[in-house]
């Protein structure tokens, strides 16, 4: 009885601690898992407004920006290290970088410029956080995604036609990638949401498929676009094993890592078709 009251204390206290972070992460969860269904919802058409897509953008990064600034002094609850902020500064120039020609755009690159002045003056703490040494003792858990990746390539190249490996399709399947969309996804599902289940007193074995099953259902548009195979059997597979990146070493930069990895091998395999 007394393992249960300080359990539900700690919950409150959590709750009554991070009222601001709460709001933010389960916005950015619901905005997630209803993206693609946001814009029929609010505007009650097919076709997406073209600036609706940099708006909704640069809100996302801005509000995880505010959410690391609020958690900048437990950053290793949320499975966020060094690399990890560097990570999301570079994703804010990319997405100047893809919406150069709208005025909105250069919002992220200022947000980043404000977290990389703040990580330049040492105001995020790292203590608990992974170090260098520990990413690198873990630095083969990325290839895990080959596990997937490999099998759904070979079935693109099913007939006949290999992907040239040249300056083109590179670029193109690192653009496809999107390091942005990853970042957010990461912070979001295997950093936010990770550590919010963990602060409700729930066992690391549940985090790891609860975050996984969000991230699966996140991808809801695959049944809209007929990509069945994708949407029943390879999602639900690539959402556990970058969970086990995260459950093994406690960091979203080789989640991440492992993520644009695989999304780069996919993109490059689809170029041409």
């Amino acid at each position: 009885m007394n393992q249960d009251s300080n359990l539900a204390s700690t919950r409150v206290l959590f709750l009554r601690d991070h009222k601001i972070e709460t709001a933010i992460l389960l916005f950015l969860l619901v905005t997630r898992l209803a993206d693609t269904t946001l814009p029929q919802l609010i505007f009650g058409a097919e076709v997406t407004p073209p600036w609706f897509l940099s708006l909704y953008t640069w809100i996302v990064y801005v509000l995880v920006a505010w959410l690391l600034w609020l958690n900048r002094n437990e950053l290793s609850s949320l499975n966020i290290d060094k690399a990890s902020i560097i990570l999301f500064i570079v994703s804010g120039f990319l997405l100047t970088f893809f919406y150069i020609r709208d005025l909105s755009g250069w919002i992220p690159s200022i947000a980043a410029l404000i977290i990389l002045d703040s990580l330049r003056k040492n105001k995020f703490s790292f203590v608990g956080a992974n170090s260098d040494r520990s990413l690198r003792k873990h630095w083969y858990l990325p290839l895990l995604v080959l596990l997937i990746a490999v099998p759904v390539c070979l079935y693109n190249f099913r007939s006949g036609y290999i992907t040239p490996l040249n300056l083109q399709s590179v670029s193109y399947a690192f653009l496809e990638a999107s390091l942005p969309s990853i970042v957010f996804e990461e912070m979001i599902f295997r950093a936010g949401l990770w550590r919010f289940l963990k602060a409700l007193g729930i066992g690391d074995l549940w985090v790891f498929f609860i975050q996984a099953f969000f991230f699966w259902i996140s991808h809801h548009h695959m049944l809209a676009d007929g990509q069945l195979l994708d949407f029943w059997i390879v999602t639900p597979l690539i959402s556990l094993i970058l969970g086990y990146i995260v459950l093994k070493s406690k960091s979203i930069t080789l989640s991440t890592i492992g993520h644009l990895f695989y999304n780069f091998l996919i993109a490059y395999s689809a170029f041409g078709r």
